[in-house]
C-alpha cells in the first residue's frame, strides 16, 4: 500500500470510528440521511483480519459522502472529512477492487472451491484490472493496480496457471 493510501485508509478509519462511537454523530448522520431523502445506512468499520471489510468501508463512506460532510459541518469536531482529491484516489481504487470483491464472494459462497474455478477468476481479475486501469487517471490507482498485476501473475515466482499442480487441476 502506498503511503497516500495509507494516510487515506487512516483518515477513513478515524472518521468512521467518530461516527459509530458517539452516539450524537450517529443520530446526526441519520438524521441528515432522512432529511435528503436517503435510506439510513451505518458507515462500516473495517476488520483488520478481512481485506474487504476495507474495501466495504471505503465504498460505503463515498455512497455518503454528503450526509457525512453535512453531519460533520454541524458538529464540534476536530474531526474532518476526506478532501475531494482523497475521494477521487477512494473511488479510483474501488474500481480497481470491485473485481476482488465480486471473486471474493464468488469464492466464498462455495464449500469447496476447485482449481477450476480459480484460474479463471485470477484471469478475469487481471483483464479486469488492465480495463480499469486504462479508464482511471488517479495515478495512485494506477500504481496499486500495477502491483496487483504483478501479485497476480507470481505465485511466489511462477503464474498460477502456469503451476504444475493448478495446471493439472484444471487442465483436459
Amino acid at each position: 500500500m502506498t503511503p497516500v493510501l495509507c494516510d487515506i485508509r487512516a483518515k477513513a478509519r478515524k472518521l468512521v470510528g467518530y461516527f459509530r462511537s458517539s452516539t450524537l454523530a450517529k443520530e446526526k448522520l441519520v438524521s441528515v440521511q432522512r432529511q435528503l431523502g436517503r435510506p439510513t445506512l451505518k458507515l462500516l468499520q473495517e476488520v483488520e483480519t478481512r481485506w474487504n471489510s476495507t474495501y466495504h468501508m471505503l465504498q460505503r463512506l463515498v455512497d455518503l459522502r454528503k450526509p457525512v460532510g453535512a453531519a460533520l459541518a454541524s458538529l464540534n469536531t476536530e474531526i474532518t472529512t476526506l478532501t475531494s482529491a482523497e475521494f477521487t484516489t477512494i473511488s479510483g481504487c474501488l474500481s480497481l477492487l470491485s473485481g476482488f470483491n465480486d471473486a471474493t464472494i464468488e469464492l466464498c459462497e462455495e464449500k469447496n472451491v476447485s482449481g477450476s474455478k480459480v484460474v479463471p477468476l485470477l484471469k478475469m481479475l487481471e483483464q479486469m484490472l488492465h480495463e480499469e486501469m486504462a479508464k482511471t487517471a488517479v495515478a495512485v490507482a494506477k500504481e496499486m493496480g500495477e502491483h496487483l498485476l504483478r501479485q497476480l501473475r507470481e505465485t511466489p515466482h511462477t503464474p498460477i496457471y502456469e503451476h504444475h499442480v493448478i495446471g493439472n487441476a484444471t487442465g483436459p
